[in-house]
């Protein structure tokens, strides 16, 4: 499975670096199948203002010796060859998110995998996120690191929180793929409303008809795992908590080391502001798979 991995300079310690690279590895099955993508915008400052490279080289090759420096220093070893730098004169996420998953197209990459670097508040109004932006747009799966996450050597257990959807078959196939080539375990969270625990009218038709449906689906989810040949639970828990809250819970509870959910993507998908995939990202310490 190729990747896509896309690195910013000086942005990111020797750790983080070395964590990611890990975590890549085993879903790549081979470091050879990794390379590295550098989108170079007009908001690159320190590229600018670097006075001692001639301007021929500063949106091109020292980017890329900076890569490749981080790259080494982090312990990672990575072929010049795999190191793309391209220059892209915008200052919009939106254009450079577009070229960095089209080098993914041209590799034929299964992932992109990016950090982010959580910004908050104004900051992030004003600034932006490419990580962000190219989550909404990217038609692959997209594997993020919060800047809480800790790497994982070994992915042994994989925590799917899903919403048991129109799309949950599809996205459980996914996962199961990935847990079968990394031959780790599954763990299926669905948190329902409410009313799938509690009503005020325990005989109503439409809350007896939802609870059915949840039933369905997370025996449906049982199956498709048993015929797939992976240990599989699935959990259905419902409290006054939120699902981001509940889930990081039961990661920590079943030691997790990785965490997938779904998301649409396009344009016109609803942004992750809220959402419980930003919140995984923000809160949690566990590498984060958005499935597409």
């Amino acid at each position: 499975m190729k990747i896509l991995w896309g690195f910013e300079p000086r942005s990111q310690n020797r750790k983080a670096v070395r964590g990611m690279h890990d975590v890549l590895r085993q879903f790549a099955g081979s470091a050879n199948k990794i390379s590295v993508g550098y989108v170079v915008t007009e908001n690159e400052l320190y590229l600018h203002t670097a006075y001692d490279v001639p301007k021929e080289e500063r949106f091109s090759s020292h980017p890329k010796r900076l890569i490749l420096k981080e790259l080494r220093d982090a312990g990672v070893s990575m072929p010049p060859r795999n190191v793309q730098v391209i220059h892209h004169p915008s200052f919009t996420n939106t254009k450079a998110a577009y070229r960095f998953l089209a080098i993914g197209k041209n590799e034929g990459a299964e992932i992109v995998a990016l950090f982010t670097k959580g910004k908050r508040g104004v900051e992030r109004l004003v600034l932006g996120s490419f990580a962000e932006t190219t989550l909404h747009l990217s038609r692959l799966d997209v594997l993020l690191m919060g800047p809480q996450a800790q790497s994982r050597k070994r992915i042994k257990r994989i925590l799917y929180a899903s919403d048991f959807g129109p799309d949950t078959k599809r996205s459980v196939r996914q996962v199961l793929r990935y847990c079968k080539m990394m031959r780790a375990n599954l763990t299926v969270f669905h948190s329902p409303r409410t009313i799938y625990k509690w009503a005020i009218d325990e005989k109503d038709s439409d809350v007896l008809a939802y609870r059915r449906k949840v039933d369905r689906v997370a025996q449906e989810v049982a199956q498709l795992a048993q015929r797939g040949g992976i240990d599989c639970s699935v959990v259905v828990q419902t409290d006054f908590r939120s699902p981001s809250e509940h889930a990081l819970d039961l990661a920590k509870e079943i030691k997790t080391d990785l965490l997938a959910v779904s998301a649409k993507s396009g344009p016109k998908a609803p942004f992750m502001g809220g959402s419980v995939t930003r919140q995984l990202v923000r809160n949690g310490t566990y590498p984060v798979l958005v499935l597409k």
